[in-house]
C-alpha cells in the first residue's frame, strides 16, 4: 500500500499516518505488549520427575546434577512422551497447561506475543534443561540429536536472585552453553541469551551493599562467559521501585554497569508505582526516555573505559563483606528480630490486602514459624518503607564505610566516589533511602513493639553511622545536597504523610489489641481503615516495594 501510494502521487499519505502505523506494527506487532511467564525452578523439576516416572524412569529428583543433565539430554533426543493429561497430578498438569497456553498465544497472535520464560531460583544447568524438555513436550521446541539441529519459539531465561546463586551464575551459564541441545536451541533463537539478575532477594539475603556488589560481579562473569562462547548476552535487571529492590534513577543505574556488560540493549522491570510516576504524563515520560537513551549511548561509547583499579575492587569486596556480616548479625543472628519486624511494621496486615499475586510468605513460613528465607521480598521492603525506616536500602553501609575510614581509607573512598560510577551510584541511592527515612516517625512505630527498644536503637545507631560516613565521603553537609528536586519533594510531602503515619500507628494498636472473641464488624472496620492508611502512605511516598 505504501509503495502504491508513493508510485501514484500519494507520498504525503505514505510518509504520514501510514508510515506511523507501519512503525507501530514493526515495534509492537499486533499484540502491543509481550506477555512473559515466570515459574519457580522446583515446579519444573517436580513435573519432569513425574513425567519420567510414568515412562519407567523413576528417581529423577534424587539424581546429582551431572546425572540429571545426561538424562535430560538423552530424553530430548528421543521422541516426545505424549502422555495423557488425566494420568498426571494437578500440579504437573498446571505446569504443562502453562506451556500449552504459551503455544496457543503464539498461534493466535504471533511468536512475539509470548516468547520469554523466566525460571526463578535457578541454581544449575538442569533447571534450564527442565524447561527445554517441558517446552518440547508442548510443541514449543525440538531437537534432532543426530543432525545437531534444533528449533524453538521460546527464550528461556534463568533468574539468579540470591547471593550464592549470583556468585556462581557465570559457571552455571558456561556449563549450560556447553550442553548440545540447549546450545542448538539457542542458536535457533539467534544465539541471544537473556539472563535475569534479581535485586530483591539478594538484598534480603545479604543486605544492600553485598547485593549491589554481587550483581556487579555477576554481570562481569556473565559477560565474559557469553563473549567466550560467541553468544549475545542480554542482562535482564529485575529491579523494583524502592532502593532496597534495586530502584533509583535509571540513568544512574545504566552508567553504573561494569564495562563488559555495557551495550545498547537494556531490559528492566518497571514496578506499578514507577510506571505511574514516569509514564503517566507524556512530558515526564519523554524526559525520562531521553535520559535513558542518553545514558545508554554514553555507556556504549565508554565501553572501552578501563576497569576500576585493583585496589578499588579489593576495597569494594571488603566493604561488601563487612556490610553483609553486619546485616546478617542483625537480621539472621539476633533472636527476636523478625518478631520486632512484624510488630513495628504493618507486615501482618499487608497479607490481607487485595494486592499482588502471591502471599507475603512462602508456605513454609506460615507452617513452621516466620523465617527470613520464607518472607517475600516485596512485602519485606514495603513494610520497612511504611514504617519510614527503609532498612533494606542502607543497613550495613555505615559499619562497612566506618571501618574503612578508620583504616585510613577516607581519601581512597573519596577517589572511588569521584571516579567510579558504580560506587557513586551505590552511595547516592543510599542517600535517597536515608533521606526519605524519618527517625521521629520510625520511633513512633517502635512503640508498637513495647519491649523492643534496644533492638530498634541498634537500627538507629547504624542509620547515624551510615549518614555520617556518606556525608564524609561525598564531602556534603547534608543528604541529597547536590540534588535539586527530591529534597523539596520530601519536605513538601512529609507534613501530609506524617498525619497518615500517626493514624496508621493508632489503628494498628487498636486492631492488634482486639480480643479474639471481639466484634467481627469492628475487626473488619479497623482493617479496612488500615488498608486505606497503607494506600495513602504509599501514594504519598511514591513507593511501595
Amino acid at each position: 500500500m505504501q509503495e502504491s501510494l508513493e508510485a501514484h502521487r500519494g507520498g504525503r499519505i505514505a510518509a504520514g499516518a501510514l508510515r506511523d502505523l507501519i512503525r507501530r506494527v514493526e515495534l509492537f506487532g499486533f499484540h502491543l505488549a509481550e506477555l512473559e511467564v515466570r515459574q519457580h525452578a522446583a515446579r519444573h523439576a517436580e513435573a519432569v520427575a513425574e513425567l519420567l516416572g510414568l515412562v519407567g524412569v523413576p528417581g529423577y529428583l534424587a539424581l546429582d546434577e551431572e546425572s540429571r543433565q545426561r538424562l535430560l539430554v538423552e530424553r530430548l533426543a528421543a521422541p516426545p512422551l505424549a502422555l495423557p493429561r488425566d494420568a498426571l497430578s494437578p500440579d504437573t498438569r498446571e505446569v504443562l497447561e502453562t506451556f500449552e497456553a504459551i503455544a496457543e498465544i503464539q498461534r493466535l497472535h504471533g511468536p512475539r506475543a509470548c516468547q520469554t520464560y523466566v525460571i526463578s531460583m535457578t541454581r544449575a544447568p538442569s533447571d534450564v534443561l527442565n524447561v527445554l524438555f517441558l517446552a518440547r513436550e508442548c510443541g514449543l521446541a525440538g531437537w534432532d540429536g543426530g543432525r545437531g539441529r534444533a528449533w524453538s519459539t521460546l527464550d528461556i531465561v534463568p533468574l539468579f536472585e540470591q547471593i550464592e546463586e549470583l556468585d556462581r551464575c557465570g559457571d552455571v551459564l558456561a556449563r549450560l552453553l556447553a550442553l548440545e541441545p540447549y546450545r542448538a536451541a539457542l542458536e535457533a533463537r539467534g544465539a541471544r541469551q537473556q539472563v535475569m539478575v534479581g535485586y530483591s532477594d539478594s538484598n534480603k539475603d545479604g543486605g544492600y551493599l553485598a547485593s549491589n556488589w554481587r550483581i556487579y560481579r555477576a554481570q562481569q562473569a556473565l559477560a565474559r562467559v557469553a563473549a567466550a562462547a560467541g553468544v549475545e548476552l542480554i542482562i535482564f535487571h529485575g529491579r523494583g521501585g524502592a532502593i532496597g529492590r534495586g530502584g533509583g534513577p535509571m540513568g544512574r543505574a545504566i552508567l553504573a554497569r561494569p564495562p563488559e556488560a555495557r551495550s545498547l540493549t537494556l531490559k528492566v522491570t518497571e514496578q506499578g508505582e514507577v510506571v505511574f510516576s514516569r509514564y503517566l504524563d507524556p512530558a515526564i515520560a519523554e524526559r525520562h526516555l531521553e535520559q535513558v537513551v542518553h545514558a545508554l549511548l554514553l555507556s556504549a561509547l565508554e565501553r572501552d573505559r578501563p576497569e576500576p583499579p585493583d585496589e578499588w575492587v579489593e576495597v569494594m569486596g571488603r566493604l561488601a563483606e563487612v556490610s553483609q556480616r553486619a546485616y546478617e548479625e542483625l537480621v539472621k543472628g539476633t533472636p527476636g528480630f523478625l518478631d520486632l519486624f512484624t510488630r513495628i511494621t504493618p507486615f501482618p496486615e499487608l497479607g490481607t490486602l487485595n494486592l499482588a499475586s502471591r502471599p507475603v510468605t512462602r508456605p513454609a513460613g506460615r507452617d513452621t514459624g516466620l523465617r527470613l528465607e520464607d518472607l517475600r521480598a516485596i512485602p519485606w521492603v514495603f513494610s520497612w518503607t511504611q514504617a519510614r525506616i527503609n532498612l533494606p536500602g542502607w543497613f550495613g553501609l555505615g559499619t562497612a564505610l566506618g571501618a574503612e575510614i578508620e583504616r585510613g581509607g577516607l581519601d581512597r573512598l573519596r577517589a572511588m566516589y569521584r571516579g567510579w560510577p558504580f560506587f557513586a551510584a551505590v552511595l547516592d541511592n543510599a542517600q535517597i533511602s536515608l533521606a526519605t527515612a524519618d527517625l521521629p516517625c520510625a520511633r513512633l512505630y517502635a512503640t508498637l513493639a513495647g519491649d523492643g527498644g534496644s533492638l530498634f536503637e541498634r537500627i538507629v545507631a547504624e542509620y547515624r553511622r551510615s549518614v555520617a560516613a556518606i556525608l564524609e565521603i561525598a564531602e556534603q553537609r547534608e543528604l541529597l545536597e547536590r540534588a535539586t528536586v527530591l529534597p523539596r519533594l520530601i519536605k513538601l510531602r512529609n507534613p501530609y504523610v506524617d498525619a497518615l503515619h500517626v493514624a496508621q500507628i493508632a489503628l494498628l494498636r487498636r486492631y492488634r489489641s482486639l480480643p479474639p472473641e471481639g466484634s467481627p464488624a469492628e475487626r473488619v472496620r479497623l482493617l479496612d481503615a488500615i488498608h486505606h492508611s497503607i494506600n495513602g502512605i504509599a501514594a504519598g511516598l511514591q513507593v511501595t516495594g
